[in-house]
Parts: structure tokens; C-alpha cells; sequence
């Protein structure tokens, strides 16, 4: 009990610094903010590319096989995956 109202302490007072500070530094804060941004759209873009390369590798893998089923569902996958690129 006593570790998790120190834990609930130490999280109270992390969250009153970060919101002191992006209050007193806008600018720096609004810096910080942009390059999480950045990162975080060059991670779901690697993210993405990864997947179709994935669906890609499985339907290769699936051409000889006569499941036509899940081939339509790897198009259709793969498909929604580029068409949010756009």
C-alpha cells in the first residue's frame, strides 16, 4: 500500500513539472511535440510498409495454392494498406 501511494506521489509530481515547464517554455514544448510527431509518422509509415511487404510475402507464397479465399483477403488487405497512403 505504502509503494503505491509513492508510486501515485512520484507520478503526481512528474506530470506538475511537465505541465510547469511546457507552460513556462511554449516554445521549446511546442519543438518537443513536432519531433514526437515526426517520429511518430515515420514509425507508422515503416509500420505500414512492413505489413505489405508481409502481405506481399504471403501471397507469393499462397499463388500456388488454389485458396482463393484467402488470396482476395490479402488483395483486399494490401489494398486498404496503399489506399491510405494516398
Amino acid at each position: 500500500m505504502l509503494k503505491l501511494i509513492f508510486c501515485l506521489i512520484i507520478f503526481a509530481a512528474g506530470v506538475g513539472v511537465g505541465i510547469y515547464w511546457g507552460v513556462s517554455h511554449p516554445s521549446q514544448a511546442a519543438n518537443v511535440a513536432q519531433t514526437e510527431a515526426e517520429d511518430t509518422a515515420s514509425i507508422q509509415a515503416k509500420i505500414k510498409q512492413a505489413k505489405i511487404d508481409l502481405l506481399n510475402k504471403l501471397n507469393d507464397d499462397s499463388s500456388g495454392t488454389s485458396n482463393s479465399d484467402f488470396r482476395r483477403m490479402l488483395d483486399n488487405e494490401k489494398h486498404k494498406l496503399q489506399g491510405s497512403d494516398q
